[in-house]
């Protein structure tokens, strides 16, 4: 039979040659608090190791726990990649981060760590809340099941983790019903527990038990545009920007020419997607997309008079990069993300829309009152007294004749001819108040203007 010597050659193909050195190591800090900073700081790891074809990704952990929100997405990366992760804690790997340490496929522990005492805790003003009964018991439940998921899926013993959340669960000469679990390193390398791989002093004495000797080790560190970057992409200030843009959108488009409202709308939508790329959520598709919304946008807005199809198809642009940018994306997922991961997008999106308007039409409302609104927006109110008149049944014999523009026409606006005032239109132009305009049509109860020639 030939077909042990070709698997045969098959895998002497596929194995590195010998004395070939492993490929790097990424090494990532997990220490203090568990937040969305670290969510992105662990995403940045995972993105560049896989781009450097890295032999293992380790976390070195040092951590009391943190924000569960933030462990769940941490755990989902880690869950996404193939690469081979490793948890080494170098001190103590208590609640959420003890999470994190069954999502990776393997775990060592320093002389003196720990691990354990993972329940969910309700964190309010002042520290720890009671969560009442009913609640704790849903919440644990949920926590057990994903924390079980995670084990099973690294090969790590189920029920020790299990007791490390839920009180209830017993081991028998591991852990007691009615304590929660927590682990010394010895204990947890014990044959009986399984749950650590082994007592090591080193990240290098691991890669040396791994056999990735003479592999390269970098260093993942955090950098200011990440600390900057979980600021921006804080719910409450992404909501934030995503409504200041779309209001300062809104109002520029509702106002004739270009000027604050568009340039403030700009910048905040600017924020809202250079906080997402740098957060590893959003990519240069997205910021491809957002531009091609807005410059269908601004052809609307300059160029076509009327708003259609390039209007609304700009919007739409807009909409699809705002909404892509919020969404994780993982290898293998569908390029249409399932309902599920939409709705909290969805969610934020319409809350910015909802808001953006509301803010939208206060400031259109009471800001031309305000001196520094007044060159803006138009405040003239056209008085009967002062000559404003409804345009007349017949104005064909307008045509020919000259006037002067009382407002900007964009392309829409007032003039004067003689002492009527009229409401006219240009062909598509621009003119500036006070330019010298001359009749060329009337359509019904539609003047068209243009400018005088000299």
């Amino acid at each position: 039979m030939r077909t042990a010597p070709m698997l045969i050659a098959v895998l002497l193909l596929a194995a590195p040659a010998a004395g070939e050195p492993p490929g790097p190591v990424y090494v990532v800090p997990v220490e203090g608090e568990i937040s969305r900073g670290l969510v992105y700081l662990v995403r940045r790891g995972i993105r560049e190791a896989e781009a450097a074809r890295a032999a293992a990704l380790v976390l070195r952990m040092n951590t009391n726990g943190g924000r569960l929100d933030a462990t769940e997405e941490i755990m989902e990366e880690l869950a996404h990649t193939p690469l081979l992760t490793i948890t080494f804690v170098d001190h103590k790997a208590f609640s959420a981060g003890a999470f994190i340490a069954i999502a990776t496929k393997a775990i060592y522990m320093a002389p003196g760590g720990l691990i354990g005492a993972a329940t969910p805790v309700m964190v309010g003003p002042g520290g720890g809340r009671d969560m009442g009964e009913a609640i704790e018991e849903k919440v644990t439940s949920a926590t057990r099941a994903m924390i079980r998921s995670a084990a099973r899926r690294n090969g790590h013993p189920a029920a020790v983790v299990e007791a490390m959340v839920d009180r209830d669960v017993e081991i028998p000469d591991v852990s007691p019903k009615g304590k929660l679990l927590t682990l010394t390193a010895e204990e947890a390398a014990e044959e009986a527990v399984g749950l650590s791989l082994g007592t090591v002093s080193s990240v290098e004495e691991i890669l040396r038990l791994r056999g990735l000797e003479g592999a390269a080790v970098v260093a993942i560190e955090p950098r200011w545009s990440e600390k900057a970057a979980l600021f921006l992409t804080h719910s409450v200030v992404s909501g934030l920007l995503l409504m200041a843009g779309m209001m300062g959108l809104y109002i520029e488009f509702k106002t004739p020419g270009f000027g604050l409202p568009g340039l403030a709308g700009l910048a905040a939508l600017g924020l809202f997607f250079w906080g997402h790329r740098v957060a590893g959520l959003a990519g240069f598709e997205e910021l491809a997309i957002l531009l091609l919304g807005l410059l269908l946008l601004g052809l609307e807005i300059f160029v076509i008079p009327g708003f259609g199809v390039a209007g609304i198809a700009g919007i739409a642009a807009i909409f699809a990069a705002i909404l892509s940018s919020m969404l994780r994306r993982f290898p293998g997922a569908p390029v249409v993300p399932e309902l599920g991961r939409l709705a909290q997008p969805l969610l934020s999106l319409g809350i910015g829309i909802a808001g953006s308007f509301f803010g939208a039409a206060i400031a259109l409302r009471y800001l031309p009152r305000a001196g520094a609104a007044r060159g803006i927006i138009l405040t003239e109110e056209e008085r009967a007294a002062e000559g404003f008149r409804s345009a007349p049944r017949d104005l064909a014999g307008y045509v020919g004749r000259e006037g002067v523009a009382l407002t900007d026409l964009r392309p829409a606006g007032k003039a004067r001819f003689g002492e009527e005032l009229l409401d006219v239109v240009t062909e598509g132009d621009y003119l500036d108040r006070g330019s010298r305009i001359t009749v060329l049509a009337v359509e019904g109860g539609r003047v068209v203007v243009a400018a005088r020639r000299a």
